[in-house]
Order: C-alpha cells, then sequence, then structure tokens
C-alpha cells in the first residue's frame, strides 16, 4: 500500500525528481533517485498544471544540455551528429523531404476534360 505524504513531503519529493530528472534525463530514472513511483508523478504532472511546467521546463533543460552535448561533438568530428543539427537549425535548407508543386501554363490552374461516353448494346436473346 503506498504511503501519504504530508504537503511538505510531496514539495520535497517533487523539488528532488526535478533536480533528478535534469540529471538524468528521464522520469524513469529520476522516481528511481527520489524513490518516487512513476505513477505518482504522472498523477502530479495530471493534477497540477504547475507542476506539469516545472517538468517540461526540465525537460528542455534536458534538451538543451543533450543538444550543447551534440554540437560539441559535431564540431570534433562527427558528420553524423553535423547533419542532424543542421537539419534541426535550417529545415528549410537541409529537410530530406522536397515539395512538388504541380501546375498549369504559366502556373496558372491545371484544366481538366471529363468525356462522358455511353455505347449502346443490344442484348440479343439467346
Amino acid at each position: 500500500m503506498a504511503k501519504t505524504l504530508t504537503a511538505k513531503q510531496r514539495v520535497t519529493k517533487k523539488k528532488a525528481l526535478l533536480k533528478a530528472f535534469e540529471e538524468y534525463g528521464t522520469i524513469s530514472h529520476a522516481c528511481e533517485e527520489a524513490d518516487i513511483g512513476r505513477t505518482t508523478v504522472y498523477a502530479w504532472i495530471k493534477k497540477s498544471p504547475k507542476f506539469a511546467k516545472k517538468v517540461e521546463d526540465a525537460r528542455k533543460v534536458v534538451g538543451e544540455s543533450l543538444e550543447k552535448e551534440a554540437i560539441t561533438r559535431a564540431k570534433d568530428g562527427s558528420d553524423i551528429l553535423l547533419i542532424f543539427l543542421l537539419k534541426g537549425i535550417y529545415p528549410g535548407k537541409y529537410r530530406d523531404t522536397a515539395k512538388v508543386e504541380v501546375s498549369g501554363p504559366d502556373g496558372g490552374p491545371i484544366i481538366t476534360k471529363i468525356e462522358r461516353v455511353i455505347i449502346n448494346k443490344k442484348v440479343e436473346d439467346v
């Protein structure tokens, strides 16, 4: 049976979780470090928009930390990381997809013509 936390204990646990999340980068690892169940954390996120915002802010800190490390590694010679970073920073220039637009003469609309052909067949008695 889960132990009920006092308001003060809950605040302490939430702070420990956020600190661990910024350090480890996943909710699972942060829960282990802060000794909190994952379902409890997700319940807190669902119930409290303020806490959910703090978790999202911590996620951004993790993302920026990883991005900083990726930039360092890309500069040190990782072509793959360099490619991904360029795609992220300049998606219009380095994206993998191409945009194809189809138009009529001089960029105008495409004019289509639909013809209906009716063929009358005589059905003969067999």
